[in-house]
């Protein structure tokens, strides 16, 4: 999760009060990117990676290489024992600096300076000596606006507008002012973005919503009112950048959202919302994140050994077609030979032809054949018939294979379906148990019977929908159990010839509405390969019509009297109990 500027201020009012004049003990790096600067007292924390920008006080320390990089080296060398003399923000932006004093070998008192710049793919880490000249740096950079190498002066991060904190100090006359000098033609957030540091796109949703406009406005748009109401919604965010806590925000679907000031947008989502002190709402938040995004990387793992086994089956079907392509020459071989009998008598029996030319009986056309010179007429005919005969049955032999292969693929998308609706480790491993025995991944080396740990299976998806319960499996082996743990009398559904979950309504004997098995169609295209489409087939039956042909992969069926809904995919599951 990445910080914006406006709640970085809130972290260093933190940072300010707790760490006041301790000494730094150790800098680690656990690994790239990740930084933990152990003070007296208490742990700053702050990452650097791209996805993952943010800084708070912990209490956990991650452990450490045994030989450190010498970029930590360094930090060691010149930090380790340096008394913390201030941490401060430049501006309201996602930078910070930590300014330590030390005494060098003949008792001199001097002073260093660390620059954190939190700017998403262009994060940094700065050491500098105290006139600013820098000592080293984290990733060495070279542009046109700055050069981050050792010996030149340090130069922050570009930045535009003015800090948030300070516009307390105008009134609504400077912001009509401001906005008066600017383009009409501009779009609201970018004229706030431009205006003022640290504004985040949260915070620009934010204040969308308490201003009822849509993201598009111009400022020419803006009305009277429009204007009063921005005026003192900034107002109210430079008052809570006093304030010393976090808002964290938590929906059903684990998306998570922090902020230091209320996000009635959030609620009004149907977030949970808890207020915690900056740092405990930090460590809070990311970690949420961290296994989400954890979960992510394997899924994409997951995903990237389906589809280079889906790539390598494709690679072979378009040889196998290929093959059937010159099988397909099996019937002209075959009436060529005919032909070279059926004409035989009108050549002379010793002499060897290179080319001969028949009239087809079937058309009366002439055809002309081409031979090899060293055999007679009747060789060439026998060795065709050969040759007509073995592509017959190679080809016979390339279909099965490529509908053999074809299944595979249908298999293989179903699974990677099914990796894409993962949100939960149990349902994480419930794929890599089927994927071990699909033979895509190997399986993990067996270990001591007491060490084992029994894998408990995730349950399928419940709906509630006008009384009566939807039933989704979450990938194929849990398809193959729904379909054998429901009356036979059940109606099942499946998206129309595409990969997607088996879905089956729980009527425990009623009669079955039209508009609950329409949802359940919905539920089933949401399901599917199909669920960006706006119109999906969806079949439906009876269980007792749905069969599970011999030796078939997991989750396959074949059926038939079932009928049809063409339907677009539900988007909002909460609207279901």
């Amino acid at each position: 999760m990445n910080i914006d500027g406006i709640t970085l201020r809130v972290l260093i009012t933190e940072f300010s009060k707790t760490l006041d004049a301790s000494y730094l003990k150790k800098v680690q790096m656990p690994s790239s990117g990740r930084f933990y600067f152990e003070f007296s007292h208490d742990i700053l924390f702050c990452s650097l990676l791209s996805s993952d920008c943010y800084c708070c006080l912990t209490e956990k320390k991650e452990s450490s290489p045994s030989h450190p990089e010498g970029f930590v080296m360094l930090l060691r060398k010149y930090l380790n024992g340096g008394r913390l003399k201030s941490i401060s923000q430049i501006g309201t932006d996602r930078m910070m600096s930590m300014e330590l004093t030390k005494r060098d070998e003949i008792g001199d008192l001097i002073s260093y300076k660390v620059y954190f710049e939190m700017m998403g793919r262009n994060s940094n880490l700065i050491l500098t000596d105290e006139s600013d000249a820098i000592i080293d740096v984290w990733k060495r950079t070279i542009t046109q606006s700055r050069s981050l190498i050792p010996g030149v002066v340090y130069l922050p991060y570009s930045t535009q507008g003015m800090a948030l904190c300070d516009y307390e100090h105008h009134g609504l006359e400077f912001l009509i002012s401001q906005i008066s000098n600017t383009s009409g033609q501009m779009k609201l957030g970018k004229f706030l973005q431009d205006q003022f540091q640290g504004f985040g796109k949260q915070n620009l949703e934010e204040i969308f919503f308490r201003l009822d406009l849509k993201k598009e406005v111009e400022i020419s748009q803006l009305k009277d009112d429009h204007l009063l109401a921005l005026h003192e919604l900034l107002l109210d965010m430079v008052k809570e950048l006093r304030e010393e806590t976090i808002y964290v925000y938590e929906n059903a679907g684990q998306k998570t959202l922090i902020s230091p000031m209320p996000l009635l947008s959030a609620i009004e989502s149907e977030y949970q919302v808890i207020k915690l002190t900056p740092s405990k709402a930090l460590e809070l938040a990311n970690g949420q994140v961290r296994i989400q995004s954890r979960l992510t990387e394997k899924k994409i793992q997951l995903q990237k050994i389906i589809l280079k086994e889906i790539s390598k089956i494709e690679s072979n079907i378009d040889n196998l077609e290929k093959d059937l392509k010159e099988s397909s020459k099996a019937g002209q071989m075959q009436l060529n030979a005919e032909l070279i009998m059926g004409s035989i008598y009108r050549f002379d029996p010793k002499k060897n032809y290179e080319i001969i030319d028949v009239t087809d009986w079937r058309t009366g056309r002439e055809v002309r054949i081409e031979l090899d010179k060293k055999y007679n007429l009747s060789m060439n005919a026998q060795r065709l018939f050969k040759r007509a005969s073995k592509l017959k049955r190679r080809e016979e032999f390339v279909k099965k294979r490529v509908q053999k292969l074809s299944k595979r693929i249908f298999y293989l998308e179903s699974v990677n379906e099914a990796v894409e609706n993962i949100q939960t480790q149990q349902e994480l491993d419930d794929i890599r148990s089927e994927m071990c025995e699909a033979g895509l991944l190997t399986k993990p080396a067996m270990q001591k019977k007491t060490k084992q740990k029994s894998h408990v299976e995730s349950s399928p998806r419940t709906f509630k929908y006008k009384g009566f319960e939807i039933v989704v499996g979450k990938n194929n082996i849990q398809n193959d159990r729904i379909c054998h743990s429901y009356s036979r009398e059940e109606y099942w559904f499946h998206a129309q010839q595409i990969p997607g979950s088996h879905v089956i309504i729980n009527s425990a004997g009623r009669e079955v509405p039209e508009d609950v098995l329409y949802m359940a169609a919905k539920l089933a295209a949401r399901f599917s390969k199909g669920k960006i489409s706006t119109k999906v087939p969806v079949d439906y039956t009876k269980l007792k019509y749905v069969k599970k042909p011999k030796g078939s992969p997991p989750g396959f069926r074949i059926y038939d009297n079932f009928k049809t809904f063409v339907v677009d995919p539900i988007r909002d599951l909460d609207t279901l109990e």
